[in-house]
């Protein structure tokens, strides 16, 4: 589900830029996997990859789930920085980022949005206002709504449960900081690898 394209330099050697495009072509799709919260992946083995989608589907559940060193990375940054903002970057806006999807995806919007918008509909507000109620800003609820843990290179994650949300009220979404997350992995791999062009 990821597009991408790779811009080098012409002159690079033709190996060089096939371990370029090899690189690219196993680490984008696995990276993209993880941040992913409407799908599921498998690996080569044909096991499902622990992603966001799993993890928002175990919301509330008290079993732990082992996860990956940068699903674990990725989650941590996510949660270190919806803590130091007090929410203004927020990985727990999923349920309202998908109540907004729907109306601007809706081909009717632009014609019902009095009916639609929160704006001008009492009701919509209430949804919206209730979905935003189960959004947790300060530290103590994000550090206790996502509670994170690494013992001797094992990561383990849990979605606790958070005031009344019900499963589905409360997602965690990370496509704010998705993107520029796995350019920096990207850019280490390369990097160390002195594919610098």
């Amino acid at each position: 589900y990821t597009v991408f394209f790779t811009a080098y330099e012409a002159n690079a050697p033709k190996e060089e830029k096939q371990a370029i495009r090899d690189v690219l072509s196993s680490e984008v799709p696995r990276l993209h996997a993880y941040a992913d919260r409407r799908h599921t992946f498998m690996d080569a083995q044909g096991n499902p990859i622990v992603n966001l989608k799993m993890l928002n589907e175990h919301y509330g559940e008290s079993s732990w789930l082992t996860i990956d060193h940068d699903f674990y990375d990725l989650l941590s940054l996510a949660q270190t920085l919806t803590a130091i903002t007090q929410g203004q970057f927020n990985m727990f806006l999923g349920s309202v980022s998908d109540f907004w999807d729907d109306r601007l995806s809706d081909p009717l919007y632009p014609l019902q949005y009095t009916d639609m918008d929160p704006l001008f509909n009492p009701v919509v507000k209430d949804e919206l206002m209730r979905r935003l109620s189960f959004v947790p800003r300060t530290e103590a609820e994000i550090l206790s709504t996502l509670e994170l843990e690494e013992n001797n290179g094992t990561y383990r994650v849990r979605f606790h449960a958070f005031k009344d949300a019900e499963k589905g009220e409360l997602l965690i979404s990370l496509g704010a900081i998705a993107k520029g997350f796995a350019n920096d992995v990207l850019t280490s791999m390369l990097s160390e690898a002195n594919y610098t062009r």
